[in-house]
């Protein structure tokens, strides 16, 4: 008899297969709440879990950026576990400062969701326009002279001045401008009718003007 040294093996596989909620990040690139005008940014809105989320929507405020509700979409990078959409804004403007939320969706037992959120303030100099109602009046007509002035930080301080005089200034005279917006201030002066209120008027919102 001869004996067999051969080592014998049996193997059996198993299949481990984990579930889990959704579970949503969303990111940017470059990094940092405040960015300035002019600027590009990515945002990434990941959806993960297992089952494979089937919805994702990027938002901004309240508007709709990407939703996503299954199947094919060229737009959205999908893997065994997660599902991805990359938006890029080339140029920031004012308008894009906003909160940006990412929303997923998946069927574990039941419907589960999960969100994240970004906050973006777009930054910039100050920009002032200086209007009047009328550049020629007759001396009975009076005259409704408009300062805007916009920035990335909305402007601290606007001043209005007739031939170098200060006529008006925010905040001081708090009635003089008000917030359009979160960007902007609108301030509104009406010059009595008469020769007086001739003049170059200008206005100031700190330290860029405009002439008019």
């Amino acid at each position: 008899n001869t004996i067999d040294n051969t080592e014998k093996l049996s193997e059996h596989v198993l299949t481990l297969t984990i579930v889990g909620d959704v579970e949503v990040t969303l990111t940017q690139n470059p990094i940092g709440t405040e960015l300035n005008k002019g600027s590009s940014v990515t945002f990434t809105c990941k959806a993960e879990g297992n089952p494979l989320p089937t919805k994702l929507a990027l938002k901004k405020g309240d508007q709709d950026i990407k939703t996503y509700d299954g199947g094919a979409d060229s737009d959205i990078d999908t893997t065994t576990y997660h599902i991805l959409y990359e938006h890029t804004v080339s140029s920031l403007t004012l308008d894009d400062t906003a909160k940006y939320t990412c929303e997923g969706e998946n069927i574990n037992g039941d419907v589960k969701s999960d969100k994240a959120s970004l906050d973006i303030v777009v930054i910039s100099k100050v920009e002032v326009t200086l209007t009047a109602s009328n550049k020629i009046p007759t001396k009975e007509e009076s005259v409704t002279i408009t300062c805007i002035a916009t920035g990335g930080r909305k402007p601290h301080s606007v001043e209005l001045k007739r031939d170098s005089t200060s006529i008006k200034s925010y905040p001081s005279d708090s009635g003089f401008c008000s917030s359009t917006n979160s960007s902007s201030l609108q301030c509104t002066y009406t010059a009595t009718a008469g020769y007086a209120s001739g003049g170059i008027y200008e206005c100031i919102g700190k330290k860029q003007r405009c002439k008019q």
